[in-house]
Order: C-alpha cells, then structure tokens, then sequence
C-alpha cells in the first residue's frame, strides 16, 4: 500500500491513506508518500518576490537563499549554446531538439507519426503549424507580460492562498532549500478538476481571463491532436490515449512564468532540473532562451532548446512515459537565467487527481511487460511534492525486472 506521511514541514502536510497496485499481480506495495495539506493558508509578502527584489532595490548580488549548491549551477561550458557539438564515444554529434511540421497531417501523414513518434522516443519536440493561431499566442504572452508589469499590491490581489491552489507566487519551496529565480502565476485554462482546492478568476489586467482560457481551450485541443498521433504512431488505435486520459478528466494548468534579468546567473537557477508529472507539456517559451534538456541515455550534456516564433516545445510527462509502457521518455530539464529578463508559458497537459496511471494493457507483451506499477495520479502527485520537484518520481514506480520472471 501507499503509505503517506507527514514530511519534516508540519505546517503543510498532513497524512493520508492511499494504494499502489504492483503492475504484475494487482498486489499493494507500500511507498512512503508525503502530503501537502491544500488547506493550509500561505504567508508571503511581496518583497519576498524575485521581480520586487530586482525593481525595487540596488541589486548586485544573488541573495543567500537563491544561491544553489556547485553541483546544481550552469556549466558554461556545455549551457547556452545553438545546437551544442557533442562528443559521444568518440563520435561527434550536432544535437538538436526535432522540430516536428505537423502541416504534415493533411500532406503526409505517415512520415509526421513517424517523426512524431521518434522525437517522442527521444523526450523533447518543437512543433510549428499546430493551428493555434499566432495571434492568440501573441495575446497570451502579451497578457502575461501585462501582469507581470502591474504593481505590486495589484498582483498580490492575486495571491496563492492554499498550497496547490491557483493564484500569483510560488510553493513548495521547503526551509532551507534554495529557491529558483522566477515569479510565477497559476491558472486552469481548461477543465478546473473537480479535486482543485479552489478556483481563481483574474480580474487584472482587463480581458486576461478570457485571453488565457480561449488561449487554453486552443492548446487543450492541440495536446489532445498530439496524443492521437502519439497512439496511431505506435500502430495502435487513435482513441488508445485517448481512453486513457479522456477529454473529461483531463485539464489544462497553465504556468505563467517570468525569470527577471539576474545579477549572478552562474549562482542561480530559473528552474532546476526535474521532469515533468504530467502526461506531457506544451510550452510557449517566447524569444530569449532558457529552456535546457539532459538525455543521457543519448549524451552527458545540457542541450539548449531555442526559440523558434510561434513554435510549442512539447516534453513527454511521466504520466505518458508509465502510460506508454516505457516507450516514450520523461526526460530532465532545467531553466537558466541570464542578464536579461524571460517570459514563458508552460501548459502541463493533467489527468484528474482520480484517474488511475498505468501501463497501456495494448503496449504490454511478455517480453515488454508491464515497467511500472499503477498509481492514482493524486498520489503520484504527492510523491513528485516529496521528491521536491526537483527530481525525478516516476523511478520509484519501477518494476524490477525480476518481478516479471514467470515463474517456472
């Protein structure tokens, strides 16, 4: 069974009940699982805020607690660059994140699934011609840098209030551990789930709800575009997905995210290197680079993703990585900061807190059996929040090899 317990902050997390189903035989295997108490009301002032330290002082240095550990900072030597050379084994690579034309659906279908489905194998995508308009992206990275340019006790009207809830700030960020160099805001743009702690509608600046969410239900019908390709790629039907994750219990969180320019941005990091828990992501990164991935099944490197106008970088989620019996890949990533200031927004494609994550039955074979175990995505969710983000959840759900022996 899933066992949960309260973490060392008393003051967010409480105990709960829950299950993991060994993905083999159905049996409950326990796994230790913290809980963040979404009732508990967070105290925060608007000079904790990276973009009011950054407008309203004389800013030189990184403060202490924004400062990571020499393991966690940017190696010059392999960050920052255009399509990073690397050298592998003795055999030198040009590595570029693929940029996948999805124009390809009315004019070549079968060579889009297979560049789909092999850019999906590696983790990471850019997609152009996805058919959300170029003027509703436009719109939304306009509203969100609207927000970000109001005051101070205007953006506090909007102020996460609950851990997990929606709202103007930043959570899980535990005593003691440094903090990533970014200001953010949370919204459901698409299908709030039923197990939200609360709603929040945005009231400022004017016309940025109704921008973000005809922004959200143009992306949600992208992310459920994508995963019809993803299952007609493995030669399955198009609806695979689709019944795993239904329109009707998936949602659409969208993270807008502002990095403010960084007086040290070898000390510090915008977002340090996790994966994502969702099925997948689509992220509008607008034009200053940031975003950096590691595959190190395929090189030992951080490779940049740049910008490409009105381009979504798509990253295969955990979610869809457990759902695809281990065929698609989660991979890590991180944000850099630099001297000058960046604005993303990073839409986390979500099963229902209820929705039971596991192995595609059509993708499991007995010499492919099942790699992970099954959990609901709420407790899934809790065991990313234990790993702090910052890592990578998704190997505690793994079956040993061994399990899958049949027995003789």
């Amino acid at each position: 069974m899933v066992r949960m317990q309260a973490a060392d902050d008393k003051s967010t997390v409480v105990t709960k009940s829950g299950s993991c189903a060994s993905a083999k035989n159905g049996e409950e295997e326990e796994v230790v699982v913290a809980m963040v108490d979404e009732s508990v009301v967070l105290d925060r002032k608007p000079e904790d805020m990276v973009q009011y330290m950054v407008e309203n002082g004389d800013l030189t240095l990184v403060p202490s607690d924004f400062i990571k550990p020499a393991q966690q900072r940017v190696n010059s030597s392999s960050s920052g660059q255009k399509g990073i050379n690397v050298v592998d084994g003795g055999v030198k690579h040009d590595v570029q994140i693929p940029v996948i034309d999805m124009a390809l659906l009315e004019d070549d279908k079968p060579k889009l699934l297979a560049d789909v489905i092999r850019a999906s194998e590696w983790g990471f995508l850019q997609v152009v011609n996805h058919g959300v308009p170029d003027a509703l992206m436009d719109a939304a990275m306009d509203m969100t840098k609207r927000f970000f340019a109001l005051p101070p006790t205007e953006k506090e009207e909007f102020k996460i209030r609950k851990v997990g809830g929606l709202g103007y700030g930043r959570y899980f960020e535990k005593p003691g551990a440094t903090k990533d160099w970014v200001d953010r805001v949370f919204s459901c743009t698409y299908n709030i789930d039923v197990g939200e702690p609360y709603d929040l509608k945005y009231t400022k600046p004017p016309g940025f709800q109704e921008v973000i969410d005809t922004y959200g239900i143009a992306v949600h019908e992208l992310a459920r575009k994508i995963l019809a390709l993803l299952s007609e790629g493995l030669g399955q039907r198009a609806d695979l997905f689709d019944k795993k994750f239904p329109r009707e219990a998936t949602t659409l969180r969208s993270i807008l995210n502002y990095y403010p320019a960084c007086p040290q941005p070898e000390l510090a990091m915008g977002a340090s290197e996790h994966t994502d828990g969702s099925i997948f992501t689509i992220l509008q990164q607008g034009d200053v680079s940031g975003l950096e991935v590691l595959n190190e099944a395929a090189f030992s490197t951080w490779v940049p993703v740049p910008p490409i106008p009105h381009a979504f970088v798509v990253n295969i989620g955990d979610c869809l990585q457990i759902a695809s019996n281990d065929r698609f890949k989660s991979l890590i990533h991180r944000a850099v900061v630099g001297p000058v200031d960046r604005t993303t927004i990073a839409n986390f494609f979500l099963p229902w807190r209820k929705t039971l994550v596991q192995p595609a039955a059509q993708l499991c074979t007995e010499s492919k059996p099942p790699a992970f175990r099954s959990m609901r995505y709420e407790d899934y969710f809790f065991l990313i929040v234990q790993n702090e983000i910052n890592s990578t959840a998704i190997e505690r759900l793994r079956v040993d090899p061994a399990e899958n022996k049949t027995e003789t």
